[in-house]
């Protein structure tokens, strides 16, 4: 299980994964959902990342966990292009899935030379979406049974693949939106001989350079992730900084092993930002990975600014 981001109270409503708990301890999400995993099934083997996926890390997570089907819940086209490389590269399966306003996608990605291959996502589309010619999560929001209709076809087509039963999977894009009643599906198709992907095997997302900053969707948040931290950062040392220059008290500064978090009573929250959480000051969450989560901006220069000044870099 790979996330980026900490459990918000935006996140109950939808994933069944959290709940209000969650959301006031703020978790990174890949360690709430494997513990409610756990709790559902003891015997089920899970690894929580709680990670970037990115063109730093994501053939490292992949290949260490030698998978036989990625699943996409993602929230943004370029990773879903980079989840594509990576199957392509690794010849997997991977199940795309997403949910924004009322409407679910989901399509399952079968590469070369597997049987049943179809056009992967670089035949469909050779680049992500303009900003703001799709509506987000930001702009439109999700209708929680509209994630979880998704949720249940994606699970259903990666058992068929687990199952190796290559003719049941079924080769279109699916669209449903259960508020307006719609049900609808595009054949995508064999692969592409023009694609540059998994015809010429160009990984162009895979070999690109990972961005420094990033919004969270739906968040108030901005992630910052600068250049020569890739070795990792001392928590530990990052605590003692943040309590002696942030303004945080001890009780604001809060430590587990996958995260820090800290209330910094002299940094005010963006007017324009309205974080679900009603928070007057900025929240900083850091990562043992070197990157930090920036919680009440949507301002990457800010952000990067609050990265540089309480953490140095």
């Amino acid at each position: 299980i790979i996330d980026r981001d900490p459990v918000a109270l935006s996140n109950p409503p939808r994933p069944t994964l959290f709940g209000e708990s969650d959301a006031a301890a703020s978790p990174p999400k890949a360690a709430a959902a494997a513990s409610r995993l756990r709790a559902i099934n003891s015997e089920v083997e899970l690894t929580a990342h709680a990670a970037d996926f990115s063109p730093r890390n994501a053939a490292a997570l992949t290949t260490s966990a030698a998978p036989s089907v990625i699943l996409d819940g993602t929230d943004n086209f370029a990773t879903r292009l980079l989840i594509n490389d990576v199957a392509v590269k690794l010849g997997v399966p991977f199940i795309y899935t997403g949910a924004v306003g009322t409407r679910a996608m989901i399509a399952a990605v079968i590469p070369r030379p597997l049987p049943h291959a179809t056009a992967c996502l670089r035949c469909l589309m050779d680049s992500p979406p303009a900003p703001g010619s799709v509506p987000t999560c930001q702009t439109a929001g999700i209708l929680g049974p509209a994630s979880m209709i998704a949720a249940a076809y994606q699970a259903t087509q990666a058992i068929k693949v687990m199952l190796g039963k290559w003719d049941r999977l079924d080769g279109r894009l699916v669209e449903i939106d259960p508020w307006m009643n719609l049900h609808r599906s595009l054949d995508v198709g064999s692969p592409s001989d023009a694609c540059p992907c998994c015809a010429q095997r160009r990984f162009d997302y895979l070999s690109a350079a990972a961005e420094s900053t990033a919004s969270l969707c739906g968040a108030g948040a901005v992630q910052v992730w600068p250049a020569g931290v890739d070795s990792g950062i001392d928590l530990d040392q990052v605590a003692s900084q943040l309590s002696r220059h942030s303004g945080a008290q001890p009780s604001e500064l809060h430590r587990s092993r996958f995260m820090l978090r800290a209330v910094l009573a002299e940094e005010p929250i963006d007017t324009a930002t309205s974080p679900t959480s009603g928070a007057a000051f900025l929240e900083l969450s850091v990562f043992p990975d070197g990157r930090a989560i920036v919680r009440g901006t949507e301002n990457p220069a800010r952000a990067r600014s609050i990265y540089a000044k309480y953490l140095g870099g």
